[in-house]
């Protein structure tokens, strides 16, 4: 409650400042140091939140490295298990597998020995760079809490100084204004003593904390930068690394590394279907020859063999056919669809009720004024005589109060000033 009627007193004195700008000039050199705390404050928490999403995004980045190649490897487990590998008809496709899954695992490796390395750097920024600064934030919030003491502490000052000169200035004064008097020059001098002690601790403080402060955020600032050259110094070696124990060549271009390894040549017809067979058989459980045997079986029973998925119409599939037309697919959905003579029954649509009736609405009723009326009660409403008002509740009795709308107001009247 002190607080409460404190700044309640010191309202009117800033007020009194904005207005009539006082003081500018004694606190024109104070002004400038307010102004290099609120610079340090913002520096600092700046490096704060830059520190802390430099620690995440690596983080971040690691985790996503590792679970990428675990999902790479997934990705390649039917194609590599040693059940599909017997069914190729040429080996040189299913040759490059145990290649490429050997890649995926020094992927993995150097992935995890990267992190391993970096680890203890991410350690250091939340040691040297976001602790200290943690720390460095609360002192800072601490000045400030200070710095606002003092300003309250000049508004007590202006406030006493100004009830003195009034009372200096009159020419003669009462017994009680001149106890007032006394009283107003003890509070001054007072507030004036308060005001000095803060505005000399600060001026005196503040040059050496800007020094100290310097020193720490300058000695945070180059560290941060240090982990941060160090840490991308460790993932360009371990990328490079990766890379040319893959086979990559950093220094060419990914397109004609392409070329150079003749990847299109494991698109040709018979690798992509001895690839679509693995893929079959992998996924269904079953061994080839019992899936071309289940497709002859059901050419036989009734299903024309042009609209069967066959295996001679997968083999002759090549990088340059177009893929059929619209109509084609029609006719053949056409031909085996109509070897299914029973069509499904339509199921009928649920009877929807008629719609309620809507209740008419009441007819308003407006009655006149026959008197003035003024509102006794909160919820009373006024009228002149002459005035229309909306009946919204009445009784059969014109002696008690019935309930109207008038100027957009609700309210009780009496019903005997009404016709």
């Amino acid at each position: 409650m002190r607080g409460i009627s404190k700044a309640i007193q010191r309202g009117p004195q800033q007020v009194k400042n904005i207005i009539h700008r006082n003081n500018q000039e004694r606190d024109l050199d104070f002004k400038s140091l307010e102004d290099n705390v609120n610079k340090i404050q913002v520096q600092v928490k700046n490096l704060l939140s830059d520190s802390d999403k430099f620690k995440k995004t690596i983080e971040n980045m690691m985790k996503h490295q590792e679970e990428l190649g675990k999902a790479i490897l997934e990705l390649y487990k039917p194609i590599s298990s040693s059940d599909t590998q017997n069914f190729s008809s040429n080996h040189s496709a299913n040759e490059s597998v145990p290649a490429d899954t050997r890649k995926i695992d020094i992927y993995l490796e150097k992935t995890r020995l990267m992190k391993e390395q970096i680890l203890p750097y991410l350690q250091n920024v939340n040691i040297h760079v976001i602790e200290p600064m943690t720390k460095y934030q609360e002192i800072i919030n601490s000045v400030k809490l200070v710095l606002k003491k003092r300003s309250h502490k000049a508004l007590d000052y202006d406030r006493h100084k100004d009830s003195l000169d009034k009372l200096n200035n009159k020419q003669s004064r009462s017994l009680d204004e001149e106890r007032k008097l006394n009283k107003t020059r003890e509070a001054f001098t007072t507030a004036e003593l308060e005001f000095k002690t803060y505005d000399d601790q600060l001026k005196q403080q503040l040059p050496s904390f800007f020094e100290c402060s310097a020193s720490l955020y300058d000695s945070s600032l180059i560290t941060f930068y240090s982990i941060q050259k160090d840490v991308y110094h460790v993932l360009y070696a371990y990328f490079y690394e990766t890379a040319n124990e893959c086979g990559l060549n950093l220094n060419t271009d990914i397109i004609a590394q392409y070329e150079s390894n003749n990847c299109a040549a494991l698109l040709e017809d018979s690798k992509v279907d001895s690839l679509n067979r693995l893929l079959t058989v992998s996924h269904s459980g079953i061994t080839p020859s019992a899936s071309i045997s289940s497709m002859n079986q059901a050419g036989s029973t009734g299903i024309s063999s042009s609209s069967s998925f066959d295996v001679s119409r997968r083999t002759s599939i090549g990088r340059n056919d177009t893929l059929p037309s619209y109509e084609d697919v029609a006719n053949r959905r056409a031909s085996y669809g109509a070897t299914f003579s029973s069509k499904p029954t339509i199921p009928q649509k649920p009877v929807i009720p008629p719609k309620p009736a809507i209740p008419p609405k009441p007819a308003i009723q407006y009655v006149v004024a026959l008197y003035d009326f003024n509102a006794q009660n909160s919820g009373d409403i006024s009228f002149k005589r002459g005035d229309r008002i909306e009946i919204v509740k009445r009784t059969d009795n014109s002696n008690e109060w019935w309930t109207g709308k008038i100027n957009g107001k609700v309210g009780q009247f009496p019903g005997n000033y009404v016709q």
